[in-house]
């Protein structure tokens, strides 16, 4: 299946919040964000009464986000280093999620979470293992001629 290009995170950290008070989660996000903590990847399940939220931040942010977290009284699990695969599926049909989620089964790549947009689909996983999930992912899928996946090597912080 094309996708129009690959582009590979650097390392990062995970957060897993779970709450049953949506306010506690913005009451997060307002903490990261006014300590200028980017907040690269959210996922957000509202489901039984309970809140679930992923989100990933650069991993030289990780010390300072659970500083500011600390006293918040949310449960809170951090998964890191993690890394995140982006994929550009111009066009692509549903069928390319299921694929890439077979392919990552039978190599053993933990999924470690799953967000996309209208022109995205991000997946999340160890950040040792990221060389070996973007080649899963042209197991999967044709990268456009030429094209070797990103790597990102710039990173703006706002001050």
């Amino acid at each position: 299946m094309p996708i129009d290009g690959l582009k590979l995170s650097g390392a990062l950290a995970q957060f897993n919040f779970l709450t049953e008070k949506a306010h506690v989660l913005l009451e997060a996000f307002h903490r990261l964000t006014s300590r200028r903590i980017n907040m690269t990847l959210v996922t957000l399940d509202a489901a039984d009464g309970r809140w679930r939220c992923n989100c990933c931040i650069a991993g030289e942010d990780l010390a300072a986000a659970r500083a500011s977290l600390g006293d918040l009284g949310i449960t809170a699990t951090v998964i890191c280093p993690v890394g995140s695969v982006t994929l550009f599926p111009h066009k692509s049909r549903w069928e390319l999620l299921h694929r890439l989620l077979t392919v990552f089964d039978l190599k053993a790549l933990p999924v470690h979470g799953i967000a996309s947009s209208a022109s995205t689909l991000s997946l999340v996983t160890d950040y040792p293992l990221l060389d070996e999930a973007a080649c899963a992912v042209t197991e999967v899928a044709d990268l456009p001629e030429n094209h070797t996946p990103m790597r990102c090597q710039i990173q703006v912080r706002q001050v």
